[in-house]
């Protein structure tokens, strides 16, 4: 192989195995901020830490009082949403509500005023925002977006990877064995995962009510990590295989080609013997 193409070809390789790295992180993030994972837990936490207490009069009683506020088109609620501002309630929302459902439509408003803010559409941006103390990005549809965006793109960068390195490849045989230990190296995060993520979750430091809706969500979160770099290991232990076994065969039919064209070229000189000796 020509120098250039193995350094192309370990390059190649690098990226492929960051590729595939940082997609199972922003795939399985962009899975556990989807409003389908987040909402039923932020609606647990939200009935224990606020309306638990409450009993049905009480409810209904609050429910009287805003109907009776909202004479124009809307009401501000003396409750603040998680981005720090009054929450707003139409007339016609809380009519169709009713106080049966005057609390879920109270939940829903609270936690859209976190999961629906607009945070732009860059992950790096987003990152930043979470880093620099601002933990509710993590929490939005913006971040959401931005992850799933970002898992997608990261995929197709590692297709890009491995189809680059098919061909740098001689034989291309041989690229199976190097995109076996590819897979495999974008596993091993999967041993630090088992090793280390037990001992984290346990130490989640929150009350005993939030860790208890904390928990299975870490947990999941865990597994699904696992799971997807311990598919990455099995996969490539099996391209490491078919890899290793396809250069095996295809050198001793070389060999064996080699020794047939030998001995082809053997039975000619063995009849000008024979005819010298006649």
């Amino acid at each position: 192989m020509v120098w250039w193409k193995g350094v192309l070809k370990t390059l190649f390789s690098i990226i492929l195995i960051l590729s595939l790295i940082l997609f199972v992180v922003f795939f399985v993030a962009s899975n556990a901020n989807s409003e389908q994972a987040l909402k039923p837990a932020f609606a647990s936490m939200f009935e224990s830490n606020f309306t638990g207490s409450m009993s049905q009069e009480n409810i209904t009683a609050a429910y009287n009082m805003f109907k009776a506020s909202c004479t124009g088109e809307s009401i501000t609620l003396p409750i603040q949403g998680l981005d720090g501002k009054d929450l707003i309630l139409t007339c016609a929302e809380l009519n169709a509500a009713g106080s049966s459902g005057i609390v879920n439509l109270i939940e829903n408003k609270v936690f859209d005023s976190a999961y629906q803010k607009d945070y732009g559409s860059n992950p790096i941006t987003i990152i930043k925002a979470a880093m620099a103390g601002n933990s509710l990005v993590l929490v939005s549809k913006s971040a959401h977006d931005a992850f799933r965006t970002a898992s997608f793109m990261l995929l197709a960068i590692a297709a890009v990877m491995i189809m680059l390195i098919f061909l740098l490849s001689i034989p291309k045989l041989g690229s199976f064995v190097c995109l076996g230990i590819d897979f495999i190296i974008a596993g091993i995060p999967f041993i630090a995962i088992k090793i280390l993520g037990p001992e984290f979750i346990s130490k989640l430091n929150m009350d005993a009510q939030t860790k208890s809706t904390v928990m299975p969500m870490a947990q999941k979160l865990l597994s699904q990590l696992s799971t997807l770099f311990l598919a990455f290991i099995v996969a490539g232990i099996a391209l490491l295989i078919i890899g290793i076994v396809a250069v095996v065969v295809s050198r001793k039919k070389r060999i064996k080609k080699g020794r047939g064209k030998k001995s082809k070229a053997k039975e000619p000189e063995e009849e000008n013997e024979e005819d010298e000796e006649e």
